[in-house]
């Protein structure tokens, strides 16, 4: 019994050393302010982050503003898969964020290409930001292909896709559910951190910001 009882004690205490999970959780960005004390930490590698929220709510600009906290607040790789913006938009947008500047409101001869070109190159270069443009194509084996090559190719930490929805070719519950298990089986094989954008049912109620994780598209996943 007593053999029996160091093992169960050194396995508790050893927890943290023989879980990079749980000894390596990835922070957000500290302009996030207390999300990091919600979240026990941040992110954690080996699981699946969701960002849900009504359309036109934001989503995409927390994702956007998550990535820039990433990538000038820590040292970790990052994939992202857009399957909507382009990759054209996906910069201007981060470009935007790093300036504190919206970039979508200035006129094409006002615009300092010279300046956003220093601040693109401090934001994304090349052995620490990939973005990948995955459009028009349903294949979920493509997609997959390609997450798991920024993974074990490129050596990203956190992938991140925006949104669920664009990346199944239903929103049946079950069509959900199978995508999601698969990056669930992803995460928990290679240890990377997914985070992903998922769009929201209708609400019910009249306060459109009434909604739950019970809300979301395909949300037993």
């Amino acid at each position: 019994a007593g053999g029996l009882s160091e093992g169960l004690f050194s396995q508790f205490s050893n927890r943290l050393n023989d879980s990079p999970s749980l000894a390596s959780v990835i922070p957000f960005p500290s302009a996030f302010g207390t999300l990091n004390t919600m979240m026990n930490g941040g992110i954690a590698p080996g699981e699946v982050t969701v960002i849900g929220a009504l359309t036109s709510v934001g989503k995409s600009t927390v994702v956007y503003n998550l990535l820039h906290g990433l990538i000038t607040e820590t040292s970790k790789k990052i994939g992202f898969v857009f399957l909507e913006a382009s990759q054209g938009e996906e910069v201007e947008k981060l470009v935007s964020i790093h300036r504190g500047q919206n970039l979508s409101l200035i006129n094409q001869s006002d615009r300092d290409y010279a300046a956003y070109r220093a601040d693109y190159e401090a934001l994304i270069t090349a052995d620490r930001v990939h973005m990948v443009q995955h459009h028009g194509s349903s294949d979920v084996d493509e997609l997959f292909s390609k997450m798991r090559f920024m993974v074990k190719g490129m050596d990203c930490d956190i992938l991140m896709l925006d949104p669920l929805q664009a990346a199944v070719m239903s929103n049946e519950n079950g069509t959900i559910d199978a995508f999601m298990d698969r990056c669930l089986k992803l995460a928990k094989e290679t240890n990377v951190s997914i985070v992903i954008v998922s769009h929201m049912r209708k609400p019910q109620t009249k306060d459109a910001h009434d909604v739950s994780e019970y809300d979301m598209k395909g949300s037993g996943s």
